[in-house]
Protein backbone atom coordinates (compact mmCIF):
# COMPACT_ATOMS: atom_id res chain seq x y z
CA UNK A 1 0.00 0.00 0.00
CA UNK A 2 2.88 2.11 0.61
CA UNK A 3 4.04 2.31 -2.45
CA UNK A 4 3.06 4.56 -5.19
CA UNK A 5 3.14 3.83 -8.91
CA UNK A 6 1.68 5.47 -12.03
CA UNK A 7 -2.19 4.75 -13.07
CA UNK A 8 -2.29 1.48 -14.04
CA UNK A 9 -2.24 1.02 -18.15
CA UNK A 10 -4.64 -0.76 -20.08
CA UNK A 11 -2.02 -3.35 -21.60
CA UNK A 12 -1.79 -4.70 -17.87
CA UNK A 13 -4.98 -5.30 -17.01
CA UNK A 14 -7.08 -6.74 -19.37
CA UNK A 15 -7.61 -9.54 -16.46
CA UNK A 16 -9.71 -7.09 -14.33
CA UNK A 17 -11.38 -5.59 -17.48
CA UNK A 18 -12.74 -8.99 -18.39
CA UNK A 19 -13.68 -9.66 -14.40
CA UNK A 20 -15.58 -6.34 -14.70
CA UNK A 21 -17.60 -7.44 -17.67
CA UNK A 22 -18.44 -10.73 -16.61
CA UNK A 23 -19.45 -9.60 -12.96
CA UNK A 24 -21.56 -6.40 -14.67
CA UNK A 25 -23.63 -9.39 -16.86
CA UNK A 26 -24.12 -11.55 -14.31
CA UNK A 27 -25.57 -9.35 -11.99
CA UNK A 28 -27.37 -7.22 -14.02
CA UNK A 29 -25.83 -4.63 -13.29
CA UNK A 30 -28.22 -1.08 -13.57
CA UNK A 31 -26.93 2.53 -14.74
CA UNK A 32 -26.37 4.57 -11.45
CA UNK A 33 -26.56 1.72 -8.87
CA UNK A 34 -24.56 1.57 -5.93
CA UNK A 35 -21.87 -1.46 -5.45
CA UNK A 36 -20.00 -1.02 -2.84
CA UNK A 37 -22.05 -3.12 -0.35
CA UNK A 38 -23.03 -6.13 -3.35
CA UNK A 39 -21.36 -9.24 -3.12
CA UNK A 40 -18.11 -9.08 -5.43
CA UNK A 41 -15.99 -12.06 -6.93
CA UNK A 42 -12.90 -12.99 -5.10
CA UNK A 43 -10.58 -11.87 -8.19
CA UNK A 44 -11.93 -8.15 -7.72
CA UNK A 45 -11.36 -7.85 -4.03
CA UNK A 46 -8.64 -6.02 -2.65
CA UNK A 47 -6.74 -7.47 0.12
CA UNK A 48 -7.15 -4.74 2.60
CA UNK A 49 -10.11 -2.91 3.97
CA UNK A 50 -10.66 0.34 3.09
CA UNK A 51 -9.74 1.45 6.25
CA UNK A 52 -6.21 0.89 5.60
CA UNK A 53 -6.64 2.32 1.91
CA UNK A 54 -7.53 5.61 4.28
CA UNK A 55 -4.91 5.31 6.89
CA UNK A 56 -1.64 4.84 4.01
CA UNK A 57 -3.26 7.94 1.88
CA UNK A 58 -3.09 10.52 4.69
CA UNK A 59 -0.33 9.62 6.76
CA UNK A 60 2.45 9.02 4.44
CA UNK A 61 3.75 12.30 3.73
CA UNK A 62 2.03 13.94 6.93
CA UNK A 63 5.80 15.59 7.62
CA UNK A 64 4.33 18.33 5.06
CA UNK A 65 1.28 19.47 7.36
CA UNK A 66 3.91 19.66 10.14
CA UNK A 67 6.45 21.89 8.36
CA UNK A 68 3.12 23.82 7.62
CA UNK A 69 2.48 24.27 11.36
CA UNK A 70 5.77 26.46 11.06
CA UNK A 71 4.75 28.81 8.74
CA UNK A 72 3.48 32.06 10.46
CA UNK A 73 2.21 33.82 7.17
CA UNK A 74 -1.20 32.03 6.18
CA UNK A 75 -1.31 32.39 2.34
CA UNK A 76 2.30 30.17 2.53
CA UNK A 77 0.60 27.98 5.28
CA UNK A 78 -2.23 27.53 2.68
CA UNK A 79 0.27 26.46 -0.09
CA UNK A 80 1.79 24.10 1.95
CA UNK A 81 -1.33 22.32 2.92
CA UNK A 82 -1.78 22.26 -0.62
CA UNK A 83 1.22 20.63 -1.70
CA UNK A 84 0.50 18.04 1.17
CA UNK A 85 -2.82 17.33 -0.19
CA UNK A 86 -1.43 16.29 -3.69
CA UNK A 87 0.27 13.84 -2.01
CA UNK A 88 -2.62 12.13 -0.92
CA UNK A 89 -3.61 10.96 -3.94
CA UNK A 90 -2.91 7.12 -4.48
CA UNK A 91 -3.03 5.05 -7.60
CA UNK A 92 -1.43 1.74 -6.95
CA UNK A 93 -1.15 -1.96 -8.49
CA UNK A 94 -4.14 -2.67 -6.39
CA UNK A 95 -5.97 0.18 -7.38
CA UNK A 96 -8.67 -1.57 -9.41
CA UNK A 97 -9.57 -4.15 -6.78
CA UNK A 98 -12.71 -3.31 -4.80
CA UNK A 99 -11.09 -2.52 -0.93
CA UNK A 100 -13.00 -4.58 1.33
CA UNK A 101 -16.40 -3.17 3.29
CA UNK A 102 -15.47 -2.82 6.65
CA UNK A 103 -17.56 -4.02 9.35
CA UNK A 104 -19.12 -2.40 12.32
CA UNK A 105 -16.64 -1.79 14.82
CA UNK A 106 -13.81 -2.45 13.02
CA UNK A 107 -10.61 -0.07 13.90
CA UNK A 108 -7.27 0.49 13.07
CA UNK A 109 -4.77 2.03 15.51
CA UNK A 110 -1.05 3.26 15.26
CA UNK A 111 1.65 5.93 15.67
CA UNK A 112 3.81 6.47 12.95
CA UNK A 113 7.02 8.48 11.75
CA UNK A 114 7.86 10.27 8.61
CA UNK A 115 11.32 11.50 7.09
CA UNK A 116 11.35 14.51 4.47
CA UNK A 117 13.97 13.82 1.91
CA UNK A 118 16.72 15.50 3.60
CA UNK A 119 16.46 13.25 6.43
CA UNK A 120 14.78 14.94 9.03
CA UNK A 121 12.89 12.71 11.09
CA UNK A 122 9.23 14.06 12.37
CA UNK A 123 7.55 12.10 15.42
CA UNK A 124 4.99 11.40 17.61
CA UNK A 125 2.13 11.37 14.98
CA UNK A 126 -0.88 9.11 15.89
CA UNK A 127 -3.86 7.39 12.95
CA UNK A 128 -6.75 6.23 14.28
CA UNK A 129 -10.00 4.69 12.12
CA UNK A 130 -13.50 3.04 12.67
CA UNK A 131 -15.78 1.84 11.01
CA UNK A 132 -19.19 3.14 12.71
CA UNK A 133 -21.77 2.17 10.55
CA UNK A 134 -23.16 0.34 7.90
CA UNK A 135 -27.51 1.71 8.10
CA UNK A 136 -28.89 3.82 6.78
CA UNK A 137 -25.54 4.19 4.87
CA UNK A 138 -22.15 2.71 5.23
CA UNK A 139 -19.77 5.35 7.28
CA UNK A 140 -15.72 5.27 8.12
CA UNK A 141 -14.28 7.63 10.34
CA UNK A 142 -10.94 8.46 10.85
CA UNK A 143 -8.32 10.99 12.16
CA UNK A 144 -4.40 11.62 11.93
CA UNK A 145 -3.11 13.93 14.92
CA UNK A 146 0.12 15.16 15.59
CA UNK A 147 -0.74 16.40 19.71
CA UNK A 148 2.97 18.07 19.99
CA UNK A 149 2.49 20.36 16.95
CA UNK A 150 -1.61 20.65 17.50
CA UNK A 151 -2.15 19.23 14.24
CA UNK A 152 -6.00 17.11 13.27
CA UNK A 153 -6.63 15.71 10.16
CA UNK A 154 -10.64 13.96 9.78
CA UNK A 155 -11.66 12.41 7.16
CA UNK A 156 -15.12 11.03 7.52
CA UNK A 157 -16.58 8.80 4.20
CA UNK A 158 -19.62 7.81 3.37
CA UNK A 159 -18.16 5.12 0.68
CA UNK A 160 -20.34 4.83 -2.36
CA UNK A 161 -19.34 2.98 -5.69
CA UNK A 162 -21.48 3.93 -8.46
CA UNK A 163 -21.90 2.17 -11.42
CA UNK A 164 -22.24 4.49 -14.66
CA UNK A 165 -21.92 2.39 -17.93
CA UNK A 166 -18.60 2.85 -18.84
CA UNK A 167 -16.72 3.31 -15.29
CA UNK A 168 -17.31 3.63 -11.61
CA UNK A 169 -17.22 6.67 -9.76
CA UNK A 170 -15.94 6.35 -6.16
CA UNK A 171 -17.36 9.34 -4.50
CA UNK A 172 -14.26 10.34 -2.29
CA UNK A 173 -15.46 14.23 -3.49
CA UNK A 174 -18.45 13.60 -0.62
CA UNK A 175 -16.39 12.90 2.17
CA UNK A 176 -16.35 15.30 5.17
CA UNK A 177 -12.40 16.19 5.29
CA UNK A 178 -11.10 19.47 7.11
CA UNK A 179 -8.03 20.15 9.15
CA UNK A 180 -7.20 22.02 12.35
CA UNK A 181 -3.72 24.06 13.05
CA UNK A 182 -4.76 24.43 16.80
CA UNK A 183 -1.52 27.46 16.84
CA UNK A 184 -3.55 29.43 14.65
CA UNK A 185 -7.22 27.98 15.45
CA UNK A 186 -7.61 28.00 11.76
CA UNK A 187 -9.49 24.86 10.50
CA UNK A 188 -9.33 24.12 6.47
CA UNK A 189 -12.09 22.47 4.89
CA UNK A 190 -10.89 20.41 1.91
CA UNK A 191 -13.08 18.96 -0.97
CA UNK A 192 -11.45 16.20 -2.76
CA UNK A 193 -11.96 15.49 -6.30
CA UNK A 194 -14.05 12.06 -7.54
CA UNK A 195 -12.01 9.00 -8.12
CA UNK A 196 -12.60 7.07 -11.32
CA UNK A 197 -12.09 3.26 -12.51
CA UNK A 198 -12.21 3.58 -16.09
CA UNK A 199 -13.53 0.10 -17.28
CA UNK A 200 -12.88 -0.29 -20.89
CA UNK A 201 -9.60 1.99 -21.12
CA UNK A 202 -8.23 -0.27 -18.04
CA UNK A 203 -6.80 2.45 -15.57
CA UNK A 204 -8.22 4.54 -12.48
CA UNK A 205 -7.57 8.23 -12.50
CA UNK A 206 -8.77 11.22 -9.87
CA UNK A 207 -10.61 13.55 -11.60
CA UNK A 208 -13.09 17.09 -10.61
CA UNK A 209 -12.82 19.80 -7.95
CA UNK A 210 -10.25 20.20 -5.17
CA UNK A 211 -10.65 22.93 -3.41
CA UNK A 212 -9.32 24.22 0.40
CA UNK A 213 -10.79 26.95 2.56
CA UNK A 214 -10.04 27.90 5.71
CA UNK A 215 -12.59 29.41 8.41
CA UNK A 216 -10.66 32.54 9.31
CA UNK A 217 -8.06 33.22 6.55
CA UNK A 218 -8.86 35.34 3.33
CA UNK A 219 -7.55 33.05 0.74
CA UNK A 220 -8.69 29.47 -0.70
CA UNK A 221 -7.52 27.50 -3.36
CA UNK A 222 -9.37 26.57 -6.01
CA UNK A 223 -8.23 23.28 -8.30
CA UNK A 224 -9.55 21.26 -10.75
CA UNK A 225 -8.48 17.77 -11.50
CA UNK A 226 -8.43 16.83 -15.35
CA UNK A 227 -9.52 13.53 -16.49
CA UNK A 228 -7.31 11.92 -19.14
CA UNK A 229 -8.40 12.55 -22.89
CA UNK A 230 -8.68 9.45 -25.26
CA UNK A 231 -6.16 10.85 -27.92
CA UNK A 232 -2.89 12.18 -26.16
CA UNK A 233 -2.95 14.48 -23.28
CA UNK A 234 -1.63 13.42 -19.62
CA UNK A 235 -2.10 11.76 -16.75
CA UNK A 236 -3.21 13.20 -13.19
CA UNK A 237 -3.24 16.84 -14.83
CA UNK A 238 -4.75 19.99 -13.04
CA UNK A 239 -4.88 23.69 -12.64
CA UNK A 240 -5.15 25.51 -8.89
CA UNK A 241 -5.90 29.10 -8.59
CA UNK A 242 -5.27 30.66 -5.20
CA UNK A 243 -7.74 33.33 -4.70
CA UNK A 244 -8.62 36.09 -2.15
CA UNK A 245 -12.53 35.58 -0.65
CA UNK A 246 -13.17 38.85 0.03
CA UNK A 247 -12.76 39.64 -3.86
CA UNK A 248 -12.52 36.81 -5.73
CA UNK A 249 -8.76 38.32 -7.33
CA UNK A 250 -6.75 35.54 -8.24
CA UNK A 251 -3.14 35.39 -6.78
CA UNK A 252 -1.44 32.56 -8.22
CA UNK A 253 -1.91 29.62 -10.46
CA UNK A 254 -0.38 26.51 -9.75
CA UNK A 255 -0.19 23.70 -12.62
CA UNK A 256 0.95 20.30 -13.50
CA UNK A 257 0.85 16.62 -12.38
CA UNK A 258 -0.30 15.66 -9.10
CA UNK A 259 2.29 13.04 -9.00
CA UNK A 260 5.48 14.44 -10.99
CA UNK A 261 6.22 18.39 -11.07
CA UNK A 262 4.65 21.15 -10.73
CA UNK A 263 5.11 24.98 -11.50
CA UNK A 264 3.54 28.25 -9.86
CA UNK A 265 2.49 31.59 -11.87
CA UNK A 266 2.46 34.68 -9.84
CA UNK A 267 -0.12 37.03 -11.39
CA UNK A 268 1.62 39.98 -10.23
CA UNK A 269 4.84 39.52 -12.86
CA UNK A 270 3.39 36.68 -14.85
CA UNK A 271 7.01 34.89 -13.64
CA UNK A 272 6.58 30.92 -13.76
CA UNK A 273 8.28 28.78 -11.04
CA UNK A 274 8.92 25.88 -9.48
CA UNK A 275 6.68 24.66 -7.52
CA UNK A 276 6.52 21.04 -5.86
CA UNK A 277 7.35 18.11 -6.95
CA UNK A 278 6.21 15.03 -4.67
CA UNK A 279 8.58 14.04 -2.76
CA UNK A 280 9.54 9.64 -1.56
CA UNK A 281 7.19 9.00 1.58
CA UNK A 282 9.71 7.79 4.28
CA UNK A 283 6.97 6.12 6.06
CA UNK A 284 7.01 3.72 9.24
CA UNK A 285 4.23 2.62 10.83
CA UNK A 286 4.23 1.35 14.66
CA UNK A 287 1.58 -0.84 15.78
CA UNK A 288 0.62 -0.56 19.70
CA UNK A 289 1.88 -3.79 22.00
CA UNK A 290 -1.87 -4.77 21.99
CA UNK A 291 -3.64 -5.16 18.60
CA UNK A 292 -7.61 -4.92 19.35
CA UNK A 293 -9.22 -7.80 17.89
CA UNK A 294 -11.35 -5.30 15.85
CA UNK A 295 -8.35 -4.07 14.26
CA UNK A 296 -8.72 -5.15 10.22
CA UNK A 297 -5.17 -6.43 10.32
CA UNK A 298 -6.96 -9.39 12.54
CA UNK A 299 -10.66 -9.24 11.09
CA UNK A 300 -9.45 -9.67 8.05
CA UNK A 301 -6.08 -12.07 8.49
CA UNK A 302 -7.31 -14.97 7.24
CA UNK A 303 -9.17 -13.41 3.71
CA UNK A 304 -5.17 -11.63 3.15
CA UNK A 305 -3.26 -15.37 3.73
CA UNK A 306 -5.63 -16.67 1.60
CA UNK A 307 -5.20 -13.84 -1.05
CA UNK A 308 -1.25 -13.93 -0.64
CA UNK A 309 -1.64 -17.39 -1.50
CA UNK A 310 -3.61 -17.41 -4.30
CA UNK A 311 -6.81 -18.80 -3.19
CA UNK A 312 -9.83 -17.10 -4.31
CA UNK A 313 -12.45 -20.23 -3.40
CA UNK A 314 -10.64 -19.51 0.27
CA UNK A 315 -10.81 -15.86 0.07
CA UNK A 316 -14.72 -15.51 -1.07
CA UNK A 317 -15.19 -18.15 1.79
CA UNK A 318 -12.88 -15.93 4.48
CA UNK A 319 -14.79 -13.17 3.41
CA UNK A 320 -18.15 -14.83 4.08
CA UNK A 321 -17.64 -16.17 7.49
CA UNK A 322 -16.57 -12.36 8.62
CA UNK A 323 -19.86 -10.97 7.38
CA UNK A 324 -22.06 -13.83 8.57
CA UNK A 325 -20.67 -13.45 12.03
CA UNK A 326 -21.16 -9.36 11.72
CA UNK A 327 -25.07 -9.97 11.33
CA UNK A 328 -25.28 -12.36 13.85
CA UNK A 329 -23.86 -9.66 15.91
CA UNK A 330 -26.26 -6.98 14.45
CA UNK A 331 -28.92 -9.19 15.01
CA UNK A 332 -27.93 -9.96 18.50
CA UNK A 333 -27.39 -5.95 19.41
CA UNK A 334 -31.32 -5.86 17.83
CA UNK A 335 -32.45 -8.55 19.86
CA UNK A 336 -30.94 -6.83 23.34
CA UNK A 337 -32.01 -3.23 22.23
CA UNK A 338 -28.34 -2.46 22.68
CA UNK A 339 -27.16 0.75 20.70
CA UNK A 340 -23.51 0.29 18.84
CA UNK A 341 -21.36 3.14 19.88
CA UNK A 342 -17.66 3.81 18.75
CA UNK A 343 -15.43 3.16 20.90
CA UNK A 344 -12.90 5.72 19.48
CA UNK A 345 -14.84 8.92 17.94
CA UNK A 346 -17.44 11.29 19.52
CA UNK A 347 -19.80 13.86 17.61
CA UNK A 348 -18.82 17.25 18.69
CA UNK A 349 -22.23 18.97 19.05
CA UNK A 350 -21.22 22.51 18.12
CA UNK A 351 -19.80 21.67 15.31
CA UNK A 352 -21.76 18.19 14.28
CA UNK A 353 -18.36 16.58 12.91
CA UNK A 354 -17.13 13.43 14.04
CA UNK A 355 -14.00 14.01 16.02
CA UNK A 356 -11.48 11.54 17.77
CA UNK A 357 -12.90 10.73 21.60
CA UNK A 358 -8.69 11.92 23.25
CA UNK A 359 -10.68 10.38 26.65
CA UNK A 360 -9.67 7.21 25.12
Amino acid sequence: MENDSKVIEKEGNKGFTKSIISTVKNIKLGYGMDIYQMSTPASLIAPYSSLTYISDSFSKNFEILIKANSIENDLDRLLEIFKYITTIFIINNNASGKPIVPIVGETQRFKFSNKDEDGNEFNDSFHCAEHIQNSPFPLSVSSTINEKEGIELYYNYAPKILFMGTYFRINIDEAETFIKFNKFNETYNIVLPTLYTRIFRGFSEYSGKLKIEPTKSNYYIDANIQSKPLISGKYNYFEAYVCKKDTNEKIYKIFGQWDKEQQILNFQNYQTDFFFKRPKNFYEKKLPNEILPTDSSLVWKSLIDAHNCGNNKLKLKEKTKVEEDQKNFENQRKKENIIFKPKFFIKNKETDKWELNKLN
